[in-house]
């Protein structure tokens, strides 16, 4: 790479950082802070307790109008801290992968919809002695919709064009057994410690949610306590897995015993080892989905088998000495069990 070259592409990467940056993580985090602090100067306006949902009837739930605010200050500030850091990261090119777009995005347009829509609900209150008297919020919400449509579709102009790219990866040497073997290789792989602080936040928030809304509504509290229960339920299926590779092909199973996918070495045309950012890559941890049409499970950044099924589909697992089990999933297919 010459001098010249190597000058252009840091100027990219600091041009992709700041315009991501703006995007995604400054502009939602202002109209989080700014939306917040308007709705907490109407408190001594609205009744209390407030109306915090709406059915085609008029309003059929109330709390605490902290409630609102909470969800107008949290929402948009956390996800704009996660948008920053997702797209710091650019790919090699200095640019971003079409889940780093996505999600940079996906900031404006989640700011407008809780700014205008939530706030809107808190605003269509003030004046009012008895919540239950408040009108629909509906336009509000739809507006707020409205809104952080054209604002995602505006930023999406504003950042740096997807680097297209194809993923590189490595093809591993292939680990071929004599015709009275039989090779097997398994790892253990669990979620990367801040993916499960972000989802044990996520859940600590709905739970915190939820028992200020039940402290006004006590009907609410068994919904709350299943609502935590699957969410906790799901965190752990999640997260921790179990990864095979054998004669039979590629095996991913979570501890809990499901979810669970198994590919048939008859159907794996190609494997190779490749490298995985969670957030920058697939928009997050878990069982996910990529821009490329990729699917897989993604725990940490690092090393993953992906494997490529005859149908063009690609499955992608990051999982420690990926190398391994890739040669054994390339010995297998050059050398299919009979």
């Amino acid at each position: 790479m010459t001098p010249d070259s190597t000058t252009d592409l840091a100027r990219r990467i600091h041009n992709t950082r700041i315009r991501a940056t703006l995007v995604g993580g400054i502009f939602p985090a202002l109209v989080g802070f700014i939306g917040a602090a308007v709705a907490a100067s109407w408190i001594p306006e609205v009744p209390n307790p407030a109306a915090i949902h709406w059915s085609g009837s008029g309003p059929d739930g109330f709390g605490s109008p902290w409630q609102l605010v909470f969800i107008m200050f949290v929402v948009p500030v956390g996800f704009a801290a996660f948008a920053a850091t997702s797209t710091w990261k650019t790919t090699d090119a200095g640019l971003l992968s079409a889940n780093q777009k996505a999600i940079a995005v996906t900031g404006p347009w989640l700011a407008s919809i809780i700014a205008i829509g939530v706030g809107g609900s808190l605003a269509i209150q003030r004046g009012f002695a008895d919540a239950h008297d408040v009108p629909d919020a509906g336009p509000a919400l739809l507006l707020g919709f409205i809104v952080g449509f054209a604002l995602a579709g505006l930023a999406w102009f504003v950042l740096p064009p997807v680097d297209r790219t194809p993923v590189a990866g490595i093809e591993p040497t292939p680990i071929v057994a004599a015709s009275t073997e039989r090779v097997s290789w398994t790892r253990n792989v669990s979620m990367a410690r801040g993916g499960i602080v972000l989802v044990c936040i996520a859940i600590l928030a709905v739970a915190a949610g939820g028992v200020v809304a039940s402290a006004s509504e006590p009907k609410m509290l068994p919904l709350v306590v299943g609502i935590v229960l699957v969410l906790a339920l799901l965190l752990v299926s999640m997260s921790w897995w179990r990864v095979s590779a054998d004669h039979r092909g590629l095996t991913v199973r979570s501890v809990a015993g499901f979810p669970k996918t198994t590919i048939p070495a008859a159907d794996i045309v190609a494997v190779r080892v490749v490298e995985v950012n969670p957030a920058a890559d697939f928009g997050g941890w878990g069982w996910r989905w990529d821009a490329q049409g990729r699917s897989g499970v993604v725990m940490r950044k690092g090393p993953a088998i992906e494997v490529e099924r005859r149908s063009g589909k690609r499955f992608v697992v990051t999982v420690d000495d990926a190398e391994t089990g890739a040669a054994v999933l390339a010995g297998v297919i050059e050398h299919p069990a009979t």
